[in-house]
């Protein structure tokens, strides 16, 4: 029998007989309560092996599994924080316990932030639904999640073709290349900052964004027009693997005081990279 204790509470630790190790907590301090709780859930793992259903999947394993998967993300401690928070309501519940009015309560009754902040929080939980669906088998389906921002005002903020020269001719030299190349493939920003090389394929004039770092989770092919390309010409051979750098090291920033100073020398306001 696999049972350990961390912090007076037991956990449990099987071997499932499809090969799948099953770690997490019991719930309990009571080693009688939990060797029931370990005796009953490795029974349950036999019958459902028999019968080819899937086992029932924890907040927990999938919480660990994901941040496993995602520990390259540039946004990776902001999961890791969400995930933290989440647990602190999820922990020990089962997957197809975890549907869309339980999530709500949630975030409605702790999260005082924006509709904007909810989203964010709901949105990490539905990629990981995704997830546990489409690459991991664990679910069969996704809960419909609420979405918060549906309906409020919408942020529509351009700049005219005249701004951008304006802009261009402001920017230092990396900033300039870095917004050029944006400008040509609309690309997301963080997209275009953590360009590598082996993403880029000069011959098929595209570049390759992974699934993991697209808004929707899913790879995306982006054609690359005469000025994307002039912009990869210049940078090749600055860096090992990294496209876009300043001084020698790999760009992290496009936010920055030369950005926002750029802008102002151009009269431009209330303008974002996004936009």
């Amino acid at each position: 029998m696999a049972l350990w204790k961390r912090a007076k509470t037991y956990f449990v630790d099987i071997t499932a007989p499809d090969g799948s190790r099953i770690r997490h907590t019991t719930g309990t301090t009571d080693r009688e309560k939990a060797k029931e709780y370990h005796d009953k859930l490795k029974a349950q793992l036999w019958d459902l092996t028999r019968l080819k259903q899937k086992p029932k999947r924890t907040w927990d394993e999938a919480a660990l599994r994901w941040l496993k998967e995602k520990a390259h993300k540039k946004s990776y401690r902001d999961d890791v924080q969400r995930i933290r928070w989440f647990t602190g309501h999820l922990r020990g519940k089962t997957l197809d316990q975890i549907d869309r009015s339980l999530v709500d309560g949630i975030v409605t009754g702790h999260i005082d932030g924006s509709d904007r902040t909810k989203d964010l929080y709901v949105a990490l939980i539905r990629a990981m639904f995704r997830r546990a669906m489409r690459e991991w088998e664990w679910i069969d389906q996704v809960p419909a999640f609420k979405t918060y921002s549906k309906g409020g005002q919408v942020r529509v903020r351009w700049i005219t073709e005249e701004q951008a020269e304006r802009l261009l001719r402001e920017l230092p030299e990396h900033q300039r290349e870095v917004v050029l190349f944006a400008l040509a493939t609309g690309l997301r920003q963080g997209n275009v900052l953590d360009l590598s090389w082996d993403q880029v394929h000069l011959r098929r004039r595209m570049v390759m964004v992974d699934h993991g770092d697209t808004k929707n989770d899913d790879a995306l092919g982006v054609p690359l027009n005469d000025i994307a390309m002039a912009v990869l010409a210049r940078q090749h051979g600055k860096h090992e693997t990294s496209v876009f750098t300043f001084r020698g090291k790999p760009l992290r920033s496009a936010n920055t005081r030369a950005w926002r100073e750029a802008l102002a020398r151009s009269g431009i306001s209330n303008f974002r990279w996004h936009d």
